[in-house]
């Protein structure tokens, strides 16, 4: 599909914008993060997390500078996989710390395909058990789900458990093989939807919704899902047989 050939691109745009937003507001950009506000060094820490995503992202447009950046962004990434990873060992029957992890675990994956394609079928898996997670918070929690939805979408609770289950079948046939090609770019299709739908119309509206109510939370909502979506489609991208995601 000619979409997800925008991936690569998507994925080093969201990952600078994280990054400028980290220095621009001295703190940590992404959303879903596990570092607490009285952390030793934590707003040197920030700007070199920043730094670092603006570089990396950079390197990513370049050909001849891909490869490193993806091995730096690689090693990033994973570092908050990891440490999302060992809350949910803590506190493995909260759906809400898998459903992070999956998230956290997205950009990850994206990184190591660009490193080294011959990932995918690892990354298949990852990308399904992240898929299956998503799919159960739609189910655990329906009314978060309903709650970011704009007024304008009819029968709230029925695309929260819809969604939720086309979540689940993606991660399914992904686990399993069975059309996991198909999978993966309709998962991708679907993220890319709810950035279109609900994330970008909320920058700058009024009155703000409350799950976004400022401009820093808003612009982080929405480079957190196009980095998601970005990554869906860099596994799509692979399973569908492109070798070579990053030129060497």
């Amino acid at each position: 599909m000619r979409a997800l050939k925008l991936s690569r691109p998507a994925f080093a745009l969201a990952t600078i914008g994280l990054g400028v937003l980290g220095l621009v507001y001295d703190d940590f950009a992404l959303e879903w993060q596990p570092v607490p506000p009285g952390f030793p060094w934590r707003h040197g820490l920030a700007y070199a997390a920043g730094a670092v995503l603006v570089l990396g992202g950079g390197a990513l447009l370049f050909k001849r500078a891909a490869v490193v950046g993806a091995i730096g962004l690689s090693g990033f990434y994973l570092i908050w996989a990891l440490a999302l990873g060992a809350q949910v060992a803590s506190h493995p029957t909260e759906v809400v710390g898998w459903l992070t992890l999956g998230q956290a675990l997205l950009p990850s994956l994206g990184c190591a395909l660009l490193v080294n394609p011959n990932l995918r079928q690892a990354a298949r898996v990852l990308f399904g058990l992240s898929c299956v997670a998503f799919g159960v918070s739609h189910f655990r929690y329906p009314q978060a789900t309903v709650d970011v939805m704009p007024p304008w979408l009819p029968a709230h609770a029925a695309l929260a458990y819809l969604t939720g289950a086309c979540h689940a079948a993606a991660g399914l046939g992904l686990l399993t093989g069975i059309h996991s090609r198909l999978a993966a770019a309709l998962e991708t299709l679907m993220l890319g939807s709810f950035l279109l739908v609900i994330h970008l119309p909320a920058l700058g509206a009024s009155p703000a919704p409350y799950w976004a109510p400022n401009a820093q939370s808003q612009w982080t909502e929405v480079l957190m899902v196009l980095l998601m979506t970005a990554s869906a489609g860099l596994v799509a991208d692979s399973l569908l047989g492109r070798n070579k995601v990053v030129e060497r």
